[in-house]
């Protein structure tokens, strides 16, 4: 585990833990509303009063608790989870879980209405961090100083973050991309008391029923989170205990989905009616197509292929190009068969370049002969 990470982890646990245990108390001193501002002791009292104003009663309406902010949905969550877990009210379990989905929901409600939220972008990928100690999840902040602070943190561990801005009517994009990247969903407010929400309680997941398979769009989730870790925690200039073991973990995940995916590369001339589809054909005789190359200053050339769409567009048209689906391995043969010294993965943004001495450590991480 990354130890500086888990300093700021159990940052956000000690805090928790001094406002579970005497979440019955009742809460006399006067509180400081100005969220962002609070010290923690006054974060402290704050989290005990909705705690008990809320958890332990119910005489509240609903207009009461349209009035907590996404940070204070986020205490009420974690808090009822902890009572449930720890038997706190042996005679309430049934009112906890009809309380913690009450809380959870209006929770999701309150991050998919905000106006902003805030991301943090790691500057090596050009994506948002994903968190493997927060189940693969992305960074969401409901105000910008708490993103601020994050990464004021991170920026002492040798982490290169930027803050990025989501406003509302760019939430639906932002969590569809979600499902691109294959991250579980997000995590909100770390630094205070987070909270994990699904990805799939912010946006429906699509539904392909019955869709053939060459009709639904070709995306790579699996490979793209594998691609993503492995790329962030290559690029984080430090030493820790268990480095070693930490990047051999993930390139053995990247090497194993890196075979499993499907790419879309961009070709003209495909014997199909629609360019805005993926093709996934077999040539015939004298059929001719074309494959744009990518060339690189030593003079190599490289074939581009993309995990979706959306990196697709970044650097062609539809108008221009069709998607030829290929595989792994249906790229490593044609370099291996042409004058192309490599294939380049996602070429406009957190690119991956795969030539020969890629292939050869691909099978020494595998152990396999072929790829």
């Amino acid at each position: 585990m990354n130890l500086l990470k888990k300093i700021f982890k159990d940052k956000e646990q000690n805090i928790e833990s001094k406002v579970l245990p005497i979440i019955q108390q009742s809460i006399t001193n006067p509180m400081n509303t100005d969220e962002e501002n609070r010290t923690e002791e006054e974060r402290n009292i704050h989290n005990n009063t909705i705690s008990n104003r809320y958890i332990t009663h119910s005489d509240y309406s609903d207009h009461d608790l349209d009035k907590l902010s996404i940070q204070d949905l986020c205490v009420l969550v974690n808090n009822t989870k902890y009572a449930l877990n720890n038997q706190i009210f042996l005679d309430g379990v049934e009112h906890l879980e009809l309380l913690l989905s009450k809380f959870y929901n209006l929770l999701v409600s309150k991050i998919q209405n905000a106006d902003i939220i805030y991301t943090i972008i790691d500057n090596n990928t050009g994506y948002p961090y994903i968190d493997e100690n927060a189940q693969d999840s992305v960074w969401l902040f409901s105000r910008k100083k708490y993103a601020e602070n994050a990464v004021d943190f991170y920026t002492q561990q040798y982490r290169s973050f930027s803050i990025q801005e989501i406003k509302n009517e760019s939430f639906k994009e932002f969590f569809a991309d979600l499902y691109l990247i294959g991250a579980y969903g997000i995590y909100m407010d770390n630094g205070l008391v987070g909270c994990a929400v699904k990805k799939e309680d912010l946006l429906e997941a699509p539904n392909w029923g019955d869709t053939p398979t060459i009709s639904i769009p070709v995306t790579n989730p699996e490979f793209m989170l594998a691609h993503l870790k492995m790329s962030q925690e290559l690029a984080w200039n430090v030493n820790y205990p268990d480095r070693n073991e930490v990047l051999g973990r993930l390139e053995l995940e990247l090497c194993r989905k890196s075979l499993e995916a499907r790419f879309l590369v961009p070709t003209k001339g495909m014997p199909q009616g629609d360019s805005s589809e993926a093709s996934e054909v077999t040539l015939q005789k004298d059929t001719n197509i074309s494959i744009p190359f990518l060339e690189g200053k030593d003079g190599t050339h490289a074939i581009p292929a993309f995990t979706d769409w959306k990196q697709f567009h970044i650097i062609y048209t539809n108008n221009d190009y069709s998607g030829w689906i290929m595989t792994f391995k249906d790229l490593t043969e044609m370099i291996k068969s042409s004058n192309h010294n490599a294939f380049v993965i996602n070429v406009g943004k957190c690119p991956m370049d795969v030539t020969s001495k890629s292939l050869d450590r691909i099978k020494e991480v595998l152990n396999i002969t072929e790829v």
